[in-house]
């Protein structure tokens, strides 16, 4: 059995394909996509196969990718539309799945996700846009929580439709802020690539996937392609789990409105203040990470305010500290947030 995989032919044996979930989906089959910086073009993902039957005769649709030094640009462009049909009664965030959209699920990391973005776009340029939680990987249980924010998010989408060709097309960019990223090269994400089609108003829905599953289901994260990005590799020494071990200062006491690392500005969000996490690998010597070795006492060449927080320094910014003097111990910064936080809320 010879499977297409980006112009690439793989026969999977029948080992591979017993070992295939109910989804009909297998690691080692995954489409793979290399996507440059917009300086150097764009990479290509199609969608032409049915979810459900894993035929190759949807009518065809193309998702181009690459990304800025800000942002994720994506280019939907659909073929032999013949109906594009949608809801004029629709806004953004309203169910524009029912009728014609392209879509993309995006998800940072190269595991099987179970928070992703989802975004949909239709021919009149309506948008929804949503991060889904999806613990079971198979959308049994799911959440929603949808993004509406246009400021915070500056999320934008123009579509352009030509009848006459059977086209329609939509140039969107997401900021990378959205995926909590400020570079993405050299990193692999979990993409999946759809689109819904109408032969006409009384047809029945079709869909089509740049990597279907049998269930007929977008939400079959283990069926979602991999995207790297092209960079630089990143260098493995920095995130050697055996080369070092995480270090807790466990016994600091924050007072209300007090931090680990502090501040000048009296705000928990000032993410360039945020401490880094290195989570040690299984070889570590649990030994170095024991709290009771660490006891009540304080490291105050790293959580010391009065060094920290009242030095002056020609390069401070506005929130009081500079990358000199930032607490040294490898925290991450969502567990710095989570730990100012609780810490606030337990003292107040």
């Amino acid at each position: 059995m010879i499977w297409p995989i980006l112009g690439t032919a793989l026969t999977l044996t029948a080992a591979t394909i017993a070992n295939a979930n109910e989804h009909g989906c297998v690691e080692d089959t995954l489409p793979q996509l290399n996507v440059p910086h917009c300086d150097n073009g764009h990479a290509t993902a199609t969608i032409d196969k049915r979810l459900g039957t894993l035929e190759a005769d949807f009518p065809q649709a193309y998702v181009g990718l690459c990304y800025t030094d800000t942002t994720l640009e994506l280019i939907f462009e659909a073929q032999k539309e013949t109906s594009y049909l949608v809801n004029d009664t629709f806004v953004n965030n309203d169910p524009i799945w029912m009728k014609t959209v392209m879509e993309a699920f995006i998800a940072t990391g190269d595991h099987d996700p179970t928070e992703y973005l989802e975004f949909e776009v239709a021919p009149n340029n309506v948008i929804w846009t949503g991060m889904i939680h999806n613990p079971n990987k198979d959308f049994t249980s799911k959440a929603t929580a949808f993004i509406d924010d246009w400021e915070t998010y500056p999320i934008t989408s123009v579509t352009t439709k030509d009848v006459g060709s059977q086209t329609w097309k939509s140039l969107v960019s997401l900021p990378l802020t959205m995926f909590n990223v400020e570079k993405p090269e050299g990193t692999v994400w979990r993409m999946n690539f759809f689109r819904t089609y109408y032969a006409d108003e009384t047809s029945d829905q079709e869909y089509g996937a740049w990597n279907p599953n049998k269930l007929i289901s977008f939400h079959q994260t283990p069926c979602f392609g991999k995207v790297q990005f092209a960079g630089l590799a990143a260098d493995s020494s920095k995130t050697d789990d055996s080369a070092s071990v995480v270090a807790l200062m466990a016994a600091v006491r924050i007072p209300c409105h007090g931090a680990w690392n502090p501040n000048k500005l009296i705000s928990f969000h000032q993410t360039p203040c945020f401490g880094k996490v290195q989570f040690a690998g299984l070889a570590a010597d649990s030994s170095k990470t024991d709290d009771s070795a660490a006891g009540d006492a304080t490291d105050i060449s790293k959580a010391d305010d009065s060094a920290a927080g009242e030095a002056t320094d020609s390069n401070d910014n506005d929130w009081g500290l500079s990358p000199a003097n930032s607490a040294t111990t490898n925290w991450s910064s969502a567990l710095a947030l989570l730990c100012m936080g609780m810490y606030s809320t337990m003292a107040a």
